[in-house]
């Protein structure tokens, strides 16, 4: 019976119904990647995930700042503190900078990742529910830049094992080489930035 009456609160995709009421209302036509981890931030199993702990300040606050600054989020449209708190840890893994949050909020966005897959299915679904096909594209390219915590302006070199910004910047000084395919293509001996590395890590890359 328990069981029977927690399984009605989850619709397709094993997301809740309420996450698809939160999606039918934030999402515009207009999102695109940079606004839909606000979106997503406000999904109820984010909600749930993302009580403001002690240990937050001032780390998430320091990290608001910086974000702000260097123009790397979107100004958030919702500042509701559970959804500030998702968007944010979203940010930090996207922007590579979780070294920088407090454990409990590294654990809570471990939580997030393994669900986000499920949700983005969701919202994939609703924005081609209503033939926002931009949208839809947009919904995936968040997928992939979660699983490859890599957000615009990176480049996909940085997925790269043992490459720094050093390193990843010599690499772009090659005429030959503006994408990660183009990097694979050139012979290991022709390869740039990879002359500080050590034997070990020369054959990890």
């Amino acid at each position: 019976g328990w069981w029977y009456s927690k399984s009605k609160q989850y619709g397709e995709k094993n997301v809740l119904y309420e996450t698809y009421n939160a999606f039918y209302q934030l999402l515009q036509a207009t999102y695109r990647l940079r606004q839909l981890p606000e979106v997503l931030a406000a999904s109820a199993e984010f909600r749930h995930i993302n009580e403001t702990k002690p240990s937050d300040s001032p780390a998430l606050g320091q990290l608001y700042e910086r974000l702000k600054k260097d123009k790397l989020m979107v100004k958030p449209k919702y500042e509701q503190p559970k959804i500030l708190r998702g968007n944010l840890l979203l940010h930090a893994h996207l922007l590579r900078l979780t070294d920088s949050l407090p454990a409990e909020a590294r654990q809570d966005l471990d939580k997030m990742l393994r669900k986000a897959p499920e949700l983005l299915e969701g919202m994939v679904e609703i924005a081609y529910q209503r033939k926002w096909l931009d949208t839809a594209f947009s919904a995936l390219g968040l997928q992939q830049s979660i699983v490859q915590a890599l957000w615009p302006p990176a480049t996909s070199l940085a997925q790269l094992p043992c490459l720094g910004e050093a390193e990843i910047k010599a690499i772009l000084q090659h005429p030959a080489v503006k994408t990660l395919r183009d990097y694979l293509l050139l012979s290991d001996a022709d390869k740039p930035g990879l002359q500080g590395l050590t034997p070990e890590d020369r054959d990890e890359v």
